[in-house]
């Protein structure tokens, strides 16, 4: 028989933290770019990547996990890459800027290995 289900069923609760998160990590990691050094950088985006990793892995813990904004984080910093990278790339030495352009590389392989390393319920790794 057929039962009414309601929107809050199938909609996961809207969560902004994650959002925040990479949106003040992308501040932090173009502000790191202008002024420090790579291993600066390299700190700035750690800390960027551990914070929101800390977040999926918290989100992965709950039923019905809704992960497609962790998920479409590489493609938004593919995406923005110009724009963030545009404002600071004159006070960047060629060093600091390559390894700010393949961090979204760096953040897909992470992600990648998070996803694979922590189980989630009801899903089988293949």
């Amino acid at each position: 028989m057929y039962t009414k289900k309601t929107a809050s069923e199938f909609s996961p609760r809207l969560d902004i933290v994650p959002f925040l998160l990479f949106g003040g990590g992308l501040v932090l990691i173009t502000i790191a770019a202008s002024l420090g050094s790579i291993a600066i950088l390299a700190a700035v985006a750690a800390v960027v990547f551990f914070s929101v990793t800390a977040q999926l892995i918290h989100r992965l813990a709950e039923r019905k996990a809704e992960i497609s904004f962790f998920l479409i984080i590489p493609t938004i910093m593919s995406a923005t890459q110009n724009v963030y990278l545009t404002t600071v790339a004159d006070a960047m030495d060629s060093g600091r800027l390559q390894f700010a352009i393949i961090l979204n590389f760096l953040f897909s392989v992470a992600l990648y290995l998070v996803l694979r390393l922590i189980p989630i319920q009801g899903v089988v790794a293949a």
